[in-house]
């Protein structure tokens, strides 16, 4: 009978320990996706402030003489820049998701 009571005592101990390290891991899953979360919405304003600048470029090139020798290199190297911003930003995204689907 002795047995049985330590044996009893024993797995109740495990368990409180298991269910104290499934706590602990899921509290450290809502701070990750938390963080993922921040840094998804950061990498987001970072793509729609250089869409801003871009927009603002292209209405001042807009603005400029049609004999403007640089004008049209300038409007290539702006849209060239957005479409690089917007497959970096989706690229990353990517990775940030596979990465804390692997964790």
């Amino acid at each position: 009978m002795r047995e049985s009571v330590m044996i009893k005592e024993e797995s109740e101990d495990k368990f409180l320990a298991l269910t104290q390290q499934i706590n602990q891991l899921e509290w450290l899953e809502e701070d990750l996706l938390s963080m993922k979360r921040q840094h998804e919405q950061a990498v987001s304003e970072l793509q729609a402030d250089c869409r801003h600048l871009s927009f603002a470029l292209e209405s001042l090139l807009n603005h400029m003489p049609e004999d403007y020798a640089g004008k049209y290199a300038e409007q290539e190297a702006n849209d060239h820049l957005l479409r690089q911003m917007d497959r970096y930003v989706d690229e990353h995204l990517d990775h940030v998701s596979t990465y804390t689907m692997g964790v």
